[in-house]
């Protein structure tokens, strides 16, 4: 069970494959031997020694396996490598490079006799085995005659015993790599939680405490399962060696639940998600209540099958997310699919379904490498995602707040003044009118103040145009205040194409009236415009469907000279010539001083 609980520790970690990677080099530049291609092996129920040393050769059974792996089972076994006489000159060691193994009974024969004893496992204290290391490792005798191993197997775990014979000073320098590279792994780890931990007190993002406690545990998992912790940190503790290993898996599956929660936002987007993440957590407390009475191969076993239940789950959410257009759900969903692919090749190597190879032992170091570099994808996406929806939701309040100022002065308005003010105040309150969709009297204010300026400090001409549509008011009466509108409309249009200058603005004076602005452009220019107009308009009636409306304007014109542009000179000379033009019949163009052009 315990091997299971690593399958679940490396499941839920993303220890980079660079791991496996450097193991492999290790193996091929150290020449370490690998005895299971010399391994017997035979049941037994008895650990009696002196029963197996007389056994007949036809009870022991070849492994042909590149690993010695039965599985799991509640049998023991009695295994046997028949050694050739060692060097002298080199101290030799046996690696057996299972951490998780309960008890290991091994017996050094030489010259029919039992030389050197060893009692090793997880169920012994640390301090008990030979040679320091998180594997079991023990001297073998040098001589020059036939040695041959055995070793009694009990273990809760699956059945793995992969050995090795290292010359001594060989291992201990790739001893040195080995644990060069579980320092970067544990320090890396330790400087993803310490920095996501200090974004969390920066941006106050729960996703990311989540992710912190998440990491935490799967380290703290892997120190136990390693056997790392048990040689550092609880030697002498066996009950602490095998109920951390508990306690670290709830806490990640707890956390991990959490985050998943946290980073899909499930509780408001798939609710019956979000419960049943809930029930894990609450299966998470619960197992863990029970670990106080019940035996820890049980209790073991329940975690290890809820943290698998746990990551279907989880790639479940992330799935089902993904279909909802979650951008983030990309990398969540590829990071735990990777991981749980490599997880069920590792756990089908662990259950014997298939063979013990590189791909299968490291398929699931694989799987979380990409795990990792999702997550990271996935948690920047939400940090971003979060960003966003402030700005936004800051960007709405300042809205809102504005929208309110604007109510509540036009509701101050509205006390003091009658509708009719209040709906001027309104269009006043835009720089386009709403019928003619051309710059309106607020706009034509401003702007004029600033041609004016301009105008006076570069002593360039600037002219004016108003515009009247003559009889206006009959059009009204005759036909209603719709199609007048509609005449408005038509007017603004033909006004709008005569004025092609990007200078030009062309704006709704008031009611009937209507104004063009005309920068530096001399009073010729701007009377031949007028004129145009007036001739555009009179040849161009507004048509209805059921009649057609012929339409004239009378346009004053005025244009500034030198330094004389000030706003409300032009407007009252151009109010002057316009009155002159409908004074002398309408449909006339008039230039200030007094002249009437001929049409």
């Amino acid at each position: 069970m315990k091997a299971i609980a690593m399958v679940i520790i490396w499941m839920l970690t993303g220890f980079s494959c660079n791991m496996a990677i450097a193991e492999l080099q290790i193996a091929g530049s150290a020449q370490r031997i690998n005895l299971n291609s010399a391994l017997y092996y035979t049941e037994s129920q008895s650990s009696s020694f002196s029963e197996m040393i007389t056994l007949p050769n036809t009870q022991w059974i070849k492994s042909t396996q590149e690993s010695f792996n039965l599985g799991y089972t509640k049998k023991t076994y009695w295994l046997k490598v028949d050694l050739n006489a060692v060097n002298n000159s080199q101290h030799y060691l046996i690696e057996i490079a299972n951490p998780v193994i309960d008890n290991l009974t091994i017996y050094i024969i030489q010259n029919d006799k039992v030389t050197t004893q060893y009692f090793l496992g997880d169920k012994q204290p640390f301090e008990a085995r030979p040679i320091t290391h998180p594997h079991f490792v023990f001297p073998l005798p040098s001589s020059n005659h036939l040695s041959t191993l055995y070793i009694h197997v009990e273990t809760a775990s699956s059945m793995q015993v992969p050995i090795f014979m290292w010359p001594e000073s060989t291992f201990y320098k790739a001893d040195q790599t080995r644990l060069l590279v579980i320092g970067i792994y544990f320090g890396l780890m330790g400087i993803m939680a310490i920095y996501n931990l200090l974004l969390f007190v920066s941006i106050k993002d729960k996703t990311l405490l989540f992710y912190v406690a998440y990491v935490a545990s799967m380290t703290l998992f892997y120190l136990s399962l390693s056997g790392v912790g048990f040689q550092y940190f609880w030697p002498r503790s066996l009950w602490w060696n095998d109920q951390s290993i508990v306690i670290f898996l709830l806490s990640s599956i707890s956390f991990g639940v959490l985050f998943i929660i946290q980073l899909l936002d499930l509780q408001t987007t798939r609710k019956y998600l979000y419960y049943g993440c809930q029930a894990i957590l609450l299966c998470a407390l619960f197992i863990l209540f029970l670990s106080a009475f019940l035996s820890y191969s049980n209790v073991i076993q329940s975690t290890i099958y809820l943290a698998v239940f746990a990551c279907i789950w989880g790639v479940a959410c992330g799935a089902t997310r993904l279909l909802d257009g979650s951008k983030l759900a990309i990398y969540y969903t590829i990071a735990w699919g990777a991981a749980l692919s490599g997880g069920v090749i590792l756990a089908a190597n662990k259950f014997t379904l298939l063979d013990r190879t590189w791909f299968s032992e490291h398929a699931l170091l694989i799987g979380t490498a990409i795990e990792v570099a999702c997550l990271s994808f996935a948690i920047a996406e939400r940090i971003s995602f979060e960003k966003r929806k402030r700005y936004d939701i800051q960007k709405r309040l300042v809205t809102t707040q504005r929208i309110q100022n604007e109510q509540l002065e036009l509701q101050v308005q509205a006390r003091t003044n009658e509708l009719q003010h209040v709906v001027s105040q309104l269009e006043l309150a835009n720089n386009t009118d709403h019928l003619t969709q051309i710059a309106n009297r607020r706009m034509l204010n401003q702007c004029l103040e600033d041609e004016c300026a301009r105008s006076i400090r570069f002593q360039h001409p600037l002219s004016i145009l108003l515009i009247d549509i003559d009889f206006f008011k009959l059009i009204n009466d005759e036909h209603g205040h719709q199609v007048g509108d509609n005449c408005l409309v038509h007017i603004a249009t033909v006004l709008t194409a005569s004025c092609n200058f990007a200078g030009d603005i062309v704006a709704r004076y008031g009611g009937e009236e209507f104004c063009i602005l005309l920068p530096e452009r001399p009073s010729i220019e701007a009377l031949a415009i007028a004129q145009n107009i007036r001739a555009e308009i009179q040849n161009t009636p507004y048509h209805t469907p059921r009649v057609t409306i012929p339409m004239t304007v009378s346009i004053g014109v005025y244009t500034s000279k030198d330094t004389q542009a000030y706003a409300d000179k032009l407007i009252q000379y151009a109010d002057s010539a316009l009155y002159d033009a409908k004074k002398s019949g309408r449909n006339k163009v008039c230039t200030y001083p007094n002249m009437v052009t001929p049409q």
